[in-house]
């Protein structure tokens, strides 16, 4: 609850921090392909880490504190407290788009997950609502969320979303 990340090593037992949040954190991604971090608090920020660094690498702005998110490299998806969902392409910070989630309206958005792609995310409530959505990329390289497979008034719960979308589940607080 400190902000702290911390590593482990299971070989040598030794642990050392990576680098810190300023609130609690809510999600850890690794991308072992890029061998980079991927974290976010109950804060406004994306930190991407590299092993070794003591400061994020870089970072992003979702505008409003950030409840959950995800990442399939280089895809990030991240909910914030307003209802929102940021979708930014970590290689090109300047796709990153806010859309509204018509999900998030009359509860809080509990847990954001992508698909192994990064071309489709799900999208669960605290009142059991759930929603699942494509990303499409326009050409000016911007992110929307189109075509939802699911009536948003569907109740399924998250492990039935999980499975439809074969998606590992996202960390939630």
């Amino acid at each position: 609850m400190d902000g702290a990340i911390k590593v482990y090593d299971t070989g040598s037992g030794q642990v050392a921090d990576i680098g810190r949040h300023n609130s609690a954190i809510n999600s850890l991604q690794f991308s072992s392909n890029q061998n980079i971090l991927i974290s976010t608090g109950y804060e406004n920020i994306v930190n991407f880490w590299q092993p070794g660094n003591l400061s994020a690498v870089f970072s992003l702005d979702a505008g409003n504190k950030i409840y959950t998110s995800d990442c399939q490299f280089p895809t990030v998806v991240a909910a914030t407290v307003d209802e929102k969902i940021m979708i930014v392409d970590a290689t090109n910070t300047n796709s990153r788009s806010i859309v509204d989630s018509d999900l998030g309206k009359t509860s809080q958005i509990e847990s954001i997950a992508l698909n192994s792609k990064g071309t489709s995310f799900g999208i669960g409530s605290f009142d059991g609502r759930a929603n699942i959505s494509n990303i499409c990329k326009s050409l000016n390289g911007r992110y929307s969320a189109v075509i939802p497979y699911l009536n948003r008034n569907h109740r399924l719960p998250s492990r039935v979303i999980r499975k439809k979308l074969a998606i590992r589940p996202s960390s939630t607080p």
